[in-house]
C-alpha cells in the first residue's frame, strides 16, 4: 500500500470507523468503501463527486448515509467536507445531514476560566462555513440542509474529561463544535450518532435555528 502522510491517514480511518460504529446496529445496503485506482497498487477513498458513499437501513425503514469528500451544492462556492452523515427519516421525507471533519492538529487554549485542547480555531470556523454555504434548493429557494458540524480530532484525555470541553459544551448549544476521535476513544460519537438517528423529525428540526427551512418543509408534512 502507498505511503500516505499522517493526516491523509487520519481522514480514511475517521472514515471507515464511522463506518464501523454504524455498521454494528444497521443493516448494510450498499457499499462504495474503496476504490483502486488505475495504479494497481494502491488502496484509497476516492476524492470526487462519484466517490466513497456507504448506504445502511434502520430497523424502521430509516435511510443512513455516509459520504467521503463528496462535493456538496452551494450557490457560492464548492464544499468538500471529509464526511457528510445523511439521515433519511421516511416519516419527513428530508436529509437530515450532519458534517463530521477530521482535522489532524490540536491547540491548547487558556481562557479566563480554564484551560483545554481542542481543534484549530479555523477549523471551528470551518464548520459554521459548512453550516452556512452547503445548501439545497426548494422552489426556488435555499434551504439549508446542515443541522450540525463538528471536527474530530485526536484528542488523548477520556470521554468524561472531555465533557467539560469548550467545544464540547458548544455542541448542545448550537451544533457546532468538536469530538475526540482515537482508537480506544470513540464513545462520545458512537452515542451522538445513535441519539441523532433515534430522535423524532421533529426533535431533529428543533435541534439547529439555521436549519429553519427543513424545520418549515417538516412542519408543512406534519399539517
Amino acid at each position: 500500500i502507498s505511503i500516505k502522510n499522517l493526516s491523509t491517514l487520519y481522514e480514511y480511518w475517521c472514515f471507515i470507523k464511522l463506518n464501523s460504529i454504524v455498521r454494528k446496529e444497521y443493516k448494510l445496503k450498499s457499499d462504495g468503501l474503496i476504490k483502486i485506482d488505475a495504479s494497481g497498487v494502491s488502496l484509497k477513498l476516492i476524492k470526487n463527486k462519484d466517490g466513497s458513499q456507504v448506504e445502511y437501513e434502520t430497523k424502521n425503514g430509516d435511510t443512513i448515509i455516509l459520504q467521503y469528500n463528496q462535493k456538496q451544492d452551494s450557490f457560492t462556492t464548492t464544499q468538500k467536507p471529509d464526511n457528510l452523515f445523511i439521515i433519511n427519516k421516511h416519516s419527513s421525507g428530508i436529509n437530515w445531514q450532519y458534517v463530521f471533519d477530521a482535522k489532524y492538529k490540536i491547540k491548547s487554549y487558556c481562557n479566563e476560566n480554564n484551560s483545554f485542547i481542542g481543534p484549530e480555531q479555523d477549523d471551528i470556523n470551518t464548520m459554521h462555513r459548512y453550516r452556512d454555504a452547503i445548501i439545497a434548493e426548494k422552489n426556488e429557494e435555499a434551504i439549508h440542509t446542515v443541522v450540525g458540524a463538528f471536527v474530530l480530532f485526536p484528542y488523548p484525555g477520556d470521554k468524561d474529561q472531555y465533557k467539560d470541553n469548550h467545544f464540547y459544551k458548544t455542541i448542545e448549544k448550537v451544533n457546532i463544535g468538536a469530538f475526540p476521535f482515537l482508537p480506544g476513544k470513540t464513545k462520545l460519537v458512537e452515542e451522538f450518532l445513535e441519539k441523532i438517528i433515534m430522535e423524532s423529525p421533529y426533535e431533529t428540526a428543533r435541534r439547529n435555528p439555521i436549519s429553519a427551512g427543513s424545520t418549515i418543509i417538516y412542519t408543512e408534512k406534519m399539517k
